[in-house]
């Protein structure tokens, strides 16, 4: 008769792993939230427009990342 851990060990794992490409897009997203950020406190410091317009720019692209989830 088989014991409880031979069971147990018998049994496959529950662990899923994440996909790859998951990954990818959690390392794209990030990136544009930081670049956005940097953008923004560039033009803040430089008081300069164009630069805080360009942080809208990454902004943007997170919404084409999460298409692909």
């Amino acid at each position: 008769m088989s014991t409880f851990s031979d069971i147990l060990k018998a049994l496959p794992s529950a662990v899923e792993e994440q996909p790859p490409l998951l990954k990818y897009i959690n390392v794209f997203m990030a990136i544009c939230c930081a670049l956005a950020a940097m953008l923004a406190a560039a033009g803040w410091f430089w008081d300069k427009v164009f630069l805080i317009y360009m942080a809208f720019v990454p902004l943007a692209l997170l919404p084409m990342a999460l298409g692909k989830c």
